[in-house]
């Protein structure tokens, strides 16, 4: 068995990319224009 030191940062991520000790306050979904959708061409 060994141990792996990690950082304050690399901690962070850790725990929010696993979802660890972390509670979501906020969610944002962000649009843009598709514009594949559309055919602008005559």
């Amino acid at each position: 068995m060994s141990i792996v030191l990690i950082d304050g940062v690399q901690l962070t991520k850790l725990m929010l990319d696993y979802q660890v000790g972390v509670q979501v306050r906020a969610s944002y979904t962000l649009f843009e224009v598709d514009e594949d959708f559309f055919d602008f061409t005559d």
